[in-house]
């Protein structure tokens, strides 16, 4: 009996020991690290923004090597079109992408012609619109995470449409011009989840100078030159696949 109270006694004490003791350590819990937002992918959004055109017109009468310039045909308006790209994310932060874009422009502008009377057929006024443009772009991103921020340059073309009432009975004064040049812009893109982004982009185009002729009712004929210049500035949306 005194055995056996003392082993109960040993196991009560065992048992109390054991409950006192602390807990045996876990192994430690990994923790991970979230993970960095990558941006190499296929994407295709929308955008609308402004445009803002600097537009230089001169003309030359050929019979007489009378010059003039007509300024203050400056189209500008609302912009907007598509655009889509791939993106290659390398090791760090460096991001490098191609892109391109169409937009369709209301951007137009009423100037006063040009002065007569030695060069005044078309002096009743000039309109000048930019119907559309577009780019070709390679793109260097430096990422912070869900932000981008790009430099872009490349290739641009632009349709440009000009409108004049001619006088003296030389008819409508219609042409337009499909010029092409070189463009470049920054911008910056978040991605507000893991498949939609948004983004604010600038681009400036240098679209050179076009020349062409016209000749009036009265029979003399006129080359013009055309130099044009854009800005454009628009936010968009896009889908990364």
């Amino acid at each position: 009996m005194k055995k056996l109270l003392i082993a109960f006694a040993a196991t009560a004490v065992g048992s109390a020991a054991i409950a006192g003791s602390p807990e045996p350590a876990l192994p430690d819990q990994v923790v991970m690290a979230p993970v960095a937002f990558n941006w190499t992918g296929a994407y295709a959004g929308a955008q609308i923004g402004y445009l803002d055109s600097d537009l230089g017109l001169n003309g030359e009468n050929l019979n007489n090597n009378n010059l003039m310039s007509s300024s203050a045909i400056d189209a500008s308006g609302l912009v907007g079109g598509i655009y889509g790209g791939y993106n290659w994310h390398r090791a760090g932060n460096m991001v490098f992408g191609i892109e391109g874009e169409v937009n369709f422009s209301d951007a137009d502008k009423s100037g006063p012609g040009f002065p007569g009377p030695s060069f005044g057929f078309l002096r009743n006024g000039i309109k000048s619109e930019v119907d559309y443009t577009a780019a070709l772009r390679g793109r260097v991103g430096y990422a912070m995470d869900r932000t981008l921020l790009y430099v872009a340059g490349g290739l641009t073309m632009a349709d440009i449409s000009l409108d004049g009432t001619a006088i003296g009975g030389s008819g409508p004064f219609n042409i337009t011009e499909t010029m092409t040049g070189w463009t470049l812009g920054a911008g910056v893109e978040h991605a507000f989840t893991q498949n939609w982004v948004g983004r604010l982009d600038y681009r400036y185009s240098d679209l050179g100078s076009d020349s062409f002729d016209f000749v009036s009712g009265g029979g003399d004929p006129h080359r013009f030159n055309l130099d044009a210049e854009t800005h454009e500035i628009k936010v968009g949306v896009a889908y990364k696949f």
